[in-house]
């Protein structure tokens, strides 16, 4: 017997009497228009609680009455004749499940089904004036049919399926094509019902529409989910199969830190990535991703000279030494032996140094040099005595002498 999925949240009402079997004696024989009603179509044991038959060399499109039997006719099923359509190929073929069903559908005992004719189906009852107009019933494959009807008002209501748009076949409560009509019961106006029929298994259903099968990645936690975060990505913390995930994910955001799955579908965040950052990376800047302090900021060494301003940090994580250039004068020379000094370009002045070279013109006679290595010296060479100036020099002290005597000697013609 082939298995179904659809599930229904409240069962139909049957008015059906039911005879709890667990099997009957064998063989079991197709009797019907299409043999005379003899016993020359005996089903086949197909394991599993099903036996089946294949009828061949019919009419396609007759539509034939039937039953399943035993060679006695003590026992024969469904209750009422059911009638079946012969297919494209000029054939039908019956399914009997003897005993007991209980997987919720109806009829729950001895169910008598067949394969697909090809033919649509509808259902008609006291809900839709009994097919003035008819709701069709959607082909969902392998002989199962269904549809979804809003009832207008609540209430309970009878019903059958039929072959589409006419009465000359039927599927009353125990599959047969004359028997009592299935019925359902609404609480509210307006309640969407759900109306299944399959073929192969001789079964039939009528409810409230099962839940919708669970979509991951559409945002909606359903069935099995432990999440539905609206996509199918891995990484996130619910993974395409929306289940939980642990390990590594990413918010897109940095200042918050490294992102860790919970494990029960959060991903969290270890904090400010730039608390522990040091100097000059201490500032988390979301638009970049990092931890870069502002230019301009206080860092480093706080000393500020000619040759070495306070240190800054520099904008890109690092501390600068904000020196002077080696162009930048750091003490003015003090006279025409001195040159000024400039700094270093490592934020130091060099120490005070004199003119130590002679130049001629430049107003300076170093130490221990003479006007014969540089005419600046001129002046200073007229102060110390040299053999060109001697000659005038004893000129000089004799004239001192005579004039002294000269005095001397008016003094003592005075005197006499």
């Amino acid at each position: 017997m082939r298995t179904r999925s659809i599930g229904l949240v409240a069962l139909a009402t049957a008015t059906i009497a039911m005879t709890a079997t667990s099997a009957w004696a064998q063989p079991y024989y197709a009797r019907g228009d299409f043999n005379g009603w003899d016993l020359s179509a005996e089903l086949a044991d197909m394991g599993g609680g099903q036996f089946s038959v294949t009828i061949t060399g019919l009419t396609a499109g007759d539509m034939p009455m039937y039953k399943i039997a035993l060679a006695d006719w003590s026992a024969s099923w469904p209750g009422s004749d059911g009638r079946v359509a012969v297919d494209a190929a000029g054939e039908i073929t019956l399914h009997f499940y003897p005993g007991n069903n209980p997987d919720g559908w109806l009829p729950t005992d001895d169910r008598v089904g067949y394969e697909d004719p090809g033919h649509g189906w509808d259902v008609a009852g006291s809900f839709n004036g009994w097919g003035a107009p008819a709701d069709m019933l959607a082909d969902m494959g392998g002989g199962l049919y269904s549809a979804q009807v809003a009832i207008a008002t609540a209430g309970t209501y009878d019903f059958k399926f039929r072959k589409e748009g006419g009465w000359d076949i039927t599927v009353g409560d125990n599959f047969g094509n004359s028997a009592a009509n299935n019925s359902f019961t609404t609480t509210v106006d307006g309640e969407i019902v759900q109306f299944d029929l399959d073929l192969p298994n001789g079964s039939w259903l009528v409810g409230a529409p099962p839940p919708p099968a669970a979509v991951c990645g559409d945002g909606i936690l359903e069935g099995t989910e432990d999440c539905d975060d609206g996509n199918t990505a891995d990484g996130d913390c619910c993974s395409s199969t929306c289940a939980f995930e642990t390990g590594g994910c990413d918010d897109g955001e940095f200042c918050n830190g490294a992102d860790t799955c919970d494990g029960a579908g959060t991903c969290t965040h270890a904090g400010d990535p730039c608390a522990a950052g040091g100097e000059c990376n201490a500032t988390c800047n979301e638009g970049t991703d990092d931890c870069f302090d502002a230019a301009g900021g206080a860092c480093g060494s706080s000393a500020d000279t000619v040759c070495d301003d306070a240190d800054t940090c520099d904008g890109g994580g690092g501390c600068q030494a904000n020196n002077a250039s080696a162009a930048t004068e750091c003490r003015p020379a003090a006279d025409a032996c001195d040159v000024a000094e400039s700094c270093d370009g490592f934020g130091g002045c060099p120490a005070d140094a004199g003119v130590t070279t002679p130049i001629d013109g430049d107003g300076c006679c170093p130490p221990g040099e003479t006007n014969a290595t540089d005419n600046d010296c001129a002046v200073v060479d007229a102060t110390v005595p040299t053999v060109s100036n001697w000659g005038m020099i004893v000129l000089v002290l004799a004239l001192a002498a005579g004039l002294v005597v000269w005095i001397g000697r008016r003094e003592g013609v005075a005197t006499n």
